[in-house]
């Protein structure tokens, strides 16, 4: 299980940002990507569940039909590091997020404590804490709307920084690849401890975001097979349920197909270069091009995500 459940960056569709008006109602934290294989981004109890530790860098451009300068895009760049010997494991990443007039910069620690041997000999349980602290920028000079009057859209150019803390759970059945099918599930509350975000004198409540994963590997000789599911919810009605099938060849390429209930198709591939730096190391290197097809958003065109990881 450790070329998947490590850290390969599934930061994600940074495409809605925050959405602001005199009522927000928008998911306020990236929403899941089809590469599903990073699992910590959305919960930190998934930090180097293993004992591999891992370098990961992550490019995402979202809506490409619209303009470079306009599109969502995002850039990632994280470590993960497993603490055998103490049954923990520590994490931490920076990116930066920009979304229409909204800029999010932010500085992410994970820790994720491990139970073994609960249920059985090779299955684990792990409880996890995330903390970040973000920069948001707020630049509506820019941007271009049909309708006037909103005060937001006047407003001078902004910049504050809000931190924020969250948690969750996850449990592996087999966290040993190739040593037996394996079956795992998390879920996480992230942005649970939050302050409001002040734009233009106005308060902006942060809102948790729910996560709940769930997924089966089921080996072969030198392959598996990996379905999955990743449930995002917000309060009161933003829910995005992704749909993930996998095949992996060992230490050599992947291929998966993804939908998501926002009508995102996802197609994606990668392939493993192995014995970089010492015998056991290995890069993964990925991309993902995806379209909506929904008929509001079929205009704005495809998305492409790129990531490189180096795990050993």
């Amino acid at each position: 299980m450790n070329n998947l459940l490590r850290s390969i960056t599934h930061a994600g569709l940074f495409i809605l940002g925050l959405i602001f008006s005199n009522s927000v109602e928008a998911q306020q934290f990236p929403y899941a990507s089809a590469f599903a294989e990073t699992k910590d981004i959305w919960n930190p109890a998934f930090t180097a569940t293993g004992d591999e530790a891992s370098y990961t860098m992550y490019y995402r451009q979202q809506w490409l039909g619209i303009g470079a300068k306009k599109s969502p895009r995002l850039i990632y760049a994280g470590a993960e590091f497993p603490l055998s010997d103490y049954n923990m494991s520590l994490g931490g990443a920076i990116y930066s997020d920009k979304a229409g007039p909204i800029t999010n910069n932010s500085l992410v620690l994970n820790y994720a404590y491990k139970l073994k041997q609960l249920l059985f000999r090779r299955d684990q349980l792990a409880f996890g804490i995330k903390a970040r602290v973000s920069q948001f920028g707020f630049d509506p000079t820019d941007e271009v709307y049909r309708e006037g009057g909103d005060p937001l859209l006047l407003a001078t150019r902004q910049s504050a920084i809000y931190p924020a803390l969250g948690g969750g759970f996850s449990y592996i059945s087999n966290n040993r690849p190739y040593n037996g099918n394996s079956f795992y599930a998390g879920l996480s509350f992230l942005q649970a401890v939050s302050t409001n975000l002040l734009i233009q004198n106005n308060d902006f409540e942060r809102r948790t975001h729910i996560y709940g994963q769930i997924g089966t590997k089921i080996y072969n000789i030198d392959s598996y097979f990996e379905p999955s599911v990743l449930v995002n919810f917000t309060a009161p009605q933003i829910l995005d349920i992704l749909l993930n099938v996998k095949y992996e060849m060992d230490r050599k390429f992947w291929a998966a197909l993804s939908y998501s209930t926002i009508n995102d198709i996802f197609v994606q591939g990668g392939y493993i270069v192995n014995d970089i730096g010492s015998r056991d190391g290995y890069l993964r290197i990925g991309a993902l091009g995806n379209i909506n097809i929904t008929s509001t958003l079929r205009g704005t065109g495809p998305g492409l995500e790129l990531f490189i990881s180096y795990n050993y």
